[in-house]
C-alpha cells in the first residue's frame, strides 16, 4: 500500500510517500509558512520517490489538536488530493505520532502521557495505553490542560525535545488500513476549549 502522509501540525512542515519498507520523506522547519510550500513539498516528493500519483491508496495526515491554520491545511489538502485521486484518506491523531517519537526511549510501559504545546501556559495533554500483544498505542483521552498541572512522572513525554514527522503519520497508518476512510472524512481534531479568542460583550 502506498500511503502519501502529512504532518503540518507544528513549525515543522513534513511530507512522505511510500510504504514503511521504502519511502522519502521532506521535512522543513518553516513557522508559518506551511501554506506556501506544503504543495510544492508534496510535488517534489513524488516526482522523486519514483511513484505515480494514481499509485497512492492512502493520503494521511498529522490531524491535531494542534495549530489551527497547519490542523485545516493538512486535512483540507488530505481531503483535495484524496478526492482526486478517488483514493482513501486516515486522520492520525497527534498525541499518536508524539507516542511513536518517543518509543525508541525504551521507558515507555503500558501507560503514557504526551504534552504538546497549545500557546503560552497552555499544552494538549493526552492518555494513551499500549496494547502489549500488538505493540500499539491506542488514545485513550486528550485534553487542553495548564502547562502548570502537567504531572512529573518519567511516563510523560513532552513535544519540546522531539520533531513530528510525516514518516512517522505513515507508519501509524500503514498499520491501521482497516480504519482508513472516504476522503469527507478527513477532518481536524480539536478538543474543548481549544481556543485563543475571548467573548466580549
Amino acid at each position: 500500500m502506498v500511503i502519501l502522509a502529512l504532518e503540518t501540525t507544528t513549525n515543522i512542515c513534513s511530507v512522505a510517500i511510500g510504504t514503511v519498507e521504502s519511502y522519502l520523506e521532506d521535512s522543513r522547519d518553516i513557522p508559518r509558512k506551511h501554506n506556501e510550500q506544503l504543495l510544492g513539498m508534496i510535488d517534489s516528493v513524488v516526482k522523486h520517490s519514483g511513484y505515480e500519483k494514481q499509485q497512492i491508496d492512502c493520503v494521511a495526515f498529522s490531524a491535531g489538536p494542534g495549530s489551527f491554520t497547519g490542523v485545516r491545511l493538512g486535512a483540507s489538502v488530505t481531503q483535495a488530493i484524496a478526492t482526486g485521486l478517488n483514493c482513501q484518506s486516515y486522520c492520525v491523531p497527534s498525541a499518536l505520532v508524539l507516542a511513536e517519537v518517543a518509543r525508541p526511549l525504551g521507558r515507555v510501559g503500558r501507560e503514557l502521557i504526551t504534552v504538546r504545546r497549545s500557546r503560552r501556559e497552555w499544552v494538549y495533554v493526552a492518555k494513551l495505553c499500549k496494547d502489549q500483544d500488538k505493540d500499539d498505542f491506542t488514545l485513550i483521552e486528550e485534553q487542553l490542560e495548564r502547562e502548570s498541572d502537567v504531572p512529573d512522572t518519567s511516563n510523560v513525554v513532552h513535544d519540546d525535545l522531539f520533531n513530528l514527522s510525516a514518516t512517522l503519520v505513515l507508519e501509524i497508518a500503514a498499520k491501521r488500513t482497516e480504519e482508513w476512510h472516504d476522503p469527507q472524512f478527513a477532518l481536524p481534531i480539536y478538543v474543548t476549549g481549544d481556543t485563543p479568542w475571548k467573548k466580549t460583550n
